[in-house]
């Protein structure tokens, strides 16, 4: 039997997308009021250098007891670590490494080509594996990728030991029917896809997010 679960990115994404900034207090309740409403997965910003950061994720950590915390890394083995020492104490804790797949983010974000940013996702998805039980790919711009390259990519992934593989429709371009044909054909050619959590990010550009998920 298929089961779904819902991860919830409001504090990932509140400041990002929208321009909100939230307060701690505003931050904390937020996580709270998802932990009552048992959504499975609250995912947390990236952990920067200010203590701001660091502090609120370690209070999450310390009360956030049913739902997994899962915390955004960039591929940066500093970054890595120092989100884990924060994240460490957590219950449930995640890492999601997060990596651009196509060819337009690899070199904006990276200035990185296909086989260095291969190479260099194998090192740090083995990193984060050593440190958390539970780690999380995320491929962004997955739909707009090469599909030879997403496969690989993919493969790798569930090779070096993540648990969950998230798929991002960046641009918000699929249509439901789409996205279905997208899922389907990934699933028929990665039979290890069966063995993992398969995940979506749906941007809500054409109105269709929650169609297509």
């Amino acid at each position: 039997m298929e089961q779904l679960k819902i991860v919830d990115m409001t504090l990932r994404e509140c400041e990002t997308v929208s321009g909100i900034r939230l307060s701690f207090k505003e931050r904390l309740e937020i996580a709270k009021l998802l932990e009552r409403l048992r959504v499975d997965v609250i995912e947390t910003g990236y952990i920067s250098d200010s203590q701001a950061d660091t502090v609120f994720v370690r209070t999450l950590a310390s009360t956030i007891q049913n739902s997994v915390i899962s915390c955004p890394v960039a591929l940066d083995e500093q970054a890595i670590e120092r989100t884990w020492q924060v994240l460490s104490q957590a219950k449930h804790p995640r890492l999601n490494l997060v990596v651009p797949i196509s060819s337009v983010q690899m070199e904006y974000s990276y200035q990185m080509k296909a086989d260095r940013m291969q190479a260099r996702t194998q090192e740090l998805l083995t990193k984060c594996v050593a440190l958390c039980p539970d780690v999380e790919f995320t491929a962004e711009d997955a739909v707009r990728s090469e599909h030879d390259y997403l496969l690989r990519m993919i493969q790798l992934a569930i090779e070096s030991g993540a648990r969950t593989i998230t798929l991002v429709d960046s641009g918000g371009q699929l249509l439901p029917w789409e996205m279905t044909d997208f899922i389907t054909s990934l699933r028929q050619e990665i039979a290890a896809l069966s063995q993992v959590q398969l995940s979506i990010q749906c941007k809500n550009d054409l109105g269709m997010a929650s169609a297509c998920a």
